[in-house]
């Protein structure tokens, strides 16, 4: 019974670091779309490209 415990709470740990990750990132998208684009350039924010796939 302690491993399938265990196991559980390892996996349901796993999925809350993945809800907020994912929240962090909406968030960050949110904020760097909201700044004007001279700015968003000048940080080498790029909304396409780098391999990074924003959903």
């Amino acid at each position: 019974m302690t491993h399938f415990s265990t196991g559980l709470f390892r996996s349901a740990r796993r999925y809350v670091d993945a809800v907020r990750t994912r929240q962090r990132n909406i968030r960050a998208k949110r904020v760097m779309r909201s700044l004007p684009e001279h700015l968003r350039r000048d940080i080498g924010w790029v909304e396409t490209g780098c391999g990074v796939k924003w959903r």
